[in-house]
């Protein structure tokens, strides 16, 4: 079942699978992330789809879009009872893949992730949920990562002329949080883009199994680095679900 829209409204389909592939399926969505010598496997209840027009690995999507209340975008309740068959299937044979023992939830969008984090409960409800155990770092903290760790390493010119650039802009708005959106995903690579909020113990981590909860995957940029942080807190595994894949 994928999704039609039409001036903005979102509609699902029995007919196609454009858009996003809401189909019921026997194994989980598997997108593979490599960075360097590391290598994360991401599972998806849902598969995005590219459209005719878009052939970029990014975060557009209708659906996602409606679901978010962004740009425009509109659906109604009723269209979304439609998949419900759908996801709790999907969720049900992703969770008999996957070996956690606790839930920690992405800051990217809590609305999506909360939910998500609610439907798992019902099938496992003895877990724990961790929530406010990320924050978004400065542009400060990204100006120096590109500085110190990413630039010098840089020999293409197009590529140097791009952290240049943003290195300026960063400068600019050095106190505000720092946000992905505008940034290529060839670049997003390497960024550490959060850190654990000053209020969350991280020491309830510590032998942990922890499943990490995303509302889609684009480059695995954030995933990577909140992967990078729990594992400094002597976790035992970190595993990745997300409600939508990559493209």
């Amino acid at each position: 079942m994928g999704i039609d829209v039409v001036n903005k409204r979102i509609f699902f389909a029995e007919n196609h699978q454009k858009l996003l592939d809401t189909s019921e399926i026997e194994k989980p969505w598997v997108d593979e992330i490599r960075y360097q010598s590391e290598k994360m496997i991401i599972y998806s209840i849902f598969k995005r789809r590219r459209s005719k027009r878009g052939n970029s690995r990014g975060d557009g999507n209708p659906f996602i879009y409606a679901l978010k209340q962004q740009k425009g975008y509109q659906m109604k309740c009723s269209e979304i009872v439609k998949i419900k068959p759908f996801f709790e299937h999907n969720l049900s044979v992703c969770l008999n893949a996957l070996d956690f023992d606790c839930i920690v939830l992405s800051p990217s969008y809590y609305g999506i992730t909360n939910f998500l984090a609610s439907r798992i409960l019902r099938v496992k409800p003895n877990i724990s949920i961790y929530k406010g155990v990320f924050q978004k770092v400065k542009n400060a903290d990204i100006l120096q990562q590109i500085e110190t760790n990413i630039l010098p390493k840089v020999k293409d010119s197009s590529d140097r002329r791009f952290y240049t650039s943003l290195l300026h802009e960063l400068t600019k708005y050095s106190d505000v949080s720092f946000s992905m959106k505008n940034i290529r995903p060839k670049y997003r690579k390497g960024l550490l883009v959060y850190k654990f909020s000053s209020c969350f113990d991280t020491q309830t981590l510590k032998g942990k199994k922890a499943l990490l909860i995303d509302d889609l995957l684009s480059t695995g940029t954030s995933l990577w680095a909140a992967k990078n942080l729990l594992e400094r807190k002597n976790i035992l595994s970190v595993q990745f679900l997300c409600l939508f894949s990559a493209l």
